[in-house]
């Protein structure tokens, strides 16, 4: 379309010369020396009140300092008006002018003009003025950066607020530990001291000041562990353990809790016998945990079946309960802090909600994983799942009844009033 035009317009000296003149853009046309042989008004109003006596291009450096986009003085032969002189062509370079006045900032193009010989006979030059913008510019970073400097100043005092709120409970919990340890040696102390002087009714009492001090216990274990793990102090002690050996043992030690809401517990395993690399102490914990929701959530007479399978690289392990199970909305809020809580699971049972939360926290420690599938009135499935893997050439040992036993009756504690 636009070849319709040239001969009649494109081609007219006087046109072309007219549309450079009011382009808003400031030209500076020169000759291979440097002299300047044509200025539009732009150009004119731009510099020659700066520059009222500049005939020469190349004598521009002798009369302003130019500084680059990063702040650096340019030396002679960096400067805009020199590269063009030298052939350089190039858009959209930022130069600074210290001037009388302050720094006029502008954005020039430039580009040397050849002979169809390609002989140098010029250059051009097009500069824009930006200072508003550079200045719109400077103002948005100041803001930017003091947002910023807000915000860190914030996140360090949220930071601090933390870190005394996690030495806080760290140091409560631990000052709840000293006499929760003396008052369990007491009881040891009267039950062996004065064991036949106890009516079963002071025994029965007994009973109940040690549920609710290793209820105490058990709160206060998983505060610690909690503190610990958003710390990034918390420890694992990994060996190679036959997995299934010890689920079969966890779930025994706690058929005698689900026996008195007459909940039967089945166990499956489609193996007889798999090593991982695990925290004993930890795969413990989150077992022991699971059982206890699953226990404490179904009703008298229903059952509870727990199944470890192998599923690619992994072990998964799943308690499944007859419960009163979890409506879909909530479910992604079961393994937050205080999660039963904000779901309000807790209404007819005890606990703080902090378990789900733990069991999440070191199931990821290990290295596995966690997920949960219910429908209300119909019960749940929690899934565990962990990586198959071992150290070669370790002895396999599984910490026996004693201490499992008395984990069950911890994890318990309080909830067969």
């Amino acid at each position: 379309m636009i070849s319709r035009f040239e001969p009649n317009f494109l081609t007219k000296t006087d046109d072309i010369e007219k549309i450079l003149e009011n382009m808003s853009e400031a030209v500076l046309v020169f000759d291979k020396v440097g002299n300047i042989l044509n200025l539009n008004k732009s150009a004119r109003a731009m510099f020659l009140s700066l520059f009222p006596a500049l005939t020469n291009i190349r004598e521009i450096h002798t009369l302003a300092d130019f500084y680059n986009a990063q702040g650096s003085l340019m030396k002679k032969e960096e400067i805009p008006c020199n590269r063009v002189l030298n052939g350089e062509r190039f858009t959209g370079e930022r130069v600074s002018i210290k001037i009388p006045s302050g720094v006029m900032h502008v954005e020039i193009n430039g580009s040397s003009i050849h002979n169809k010989k390609g002989e140098l006979i010029g250059g051009i030059i097009c500069c824009y003025d930006v200072t508003a913008r550079v200045a719109c510019e400077a103002t948005q970073k100041h803001n930017q950066e003091q947002i910023l400097k807000v915000e860190k100043e914030k996140n360090e005092v949220l930071e601090k607020a933390i870190t005394l709120k996690d030495e806080f409970l760290s140091f409560i919990s631990h000052e709840f530990k000293t006499p929760i340890a003396i008052i369990d040696s007491n009881i040891q102390v009267m039950e062996m001291v004065c064991k036949d002087e106890l009516s079963d009714k002071s025994k029965m009492y007994l009973k109940r000041i040690r549920d609710t001090l290793f209820s105490q216990l058990r709160l206060v274990n998983n505060l610690l562990d909690i503190i610990k793990i958003d710390s990034h102090h918390i420890m694992l002690k990994r060996h190679n353990v036959d997995v299934v050996s010890m689920t079969c043992l966890i779930v025994e030690s706690v058929k005698e809790y689900a026996h008195q809401k007459n909940i039967s517990i089945l166990y499956k395993s489609t193996f007889k016998r798999k090593i991982i690399h695990m925290d004993e102490e930890k795969f413990e914990r989150i077992l022991l945990n699971l059982l206890s929701n699953a226990i404490k959530f179904t009703p008298n007479g229903k059952s509870i079946v727990v199944k470890v399978y192998g599923k690619n690289n992994f072990i998964c392990i799943d308690v499944s309960d007859q419960g009163i199970g979890i409506a879909e909305d909530q479910l992604p809020c079961i393994f937050k802090k205080f999660g039963q809580i904000e779901c309000g699971c807790t209404k007819n049972t005890e606990g703080t909600g902090l378990g789900l939360s733990l069991v999440k926290l070191f199931v990821e420690a290990l290295g596995g994983d966690i997920t949960v599938k219910s429908q209300v009135g119909l019960g749940s499935t929690f899934t565990v799942q962990f990586p198959l893997t071992k150290i070669d050439k370790q002895t396999c040992e599984v910490t026996i009844d004693d201490h499992i036993n008395k984990s069950a009756y911890i994890e318990f504690s309080g909830s067969s009033k």
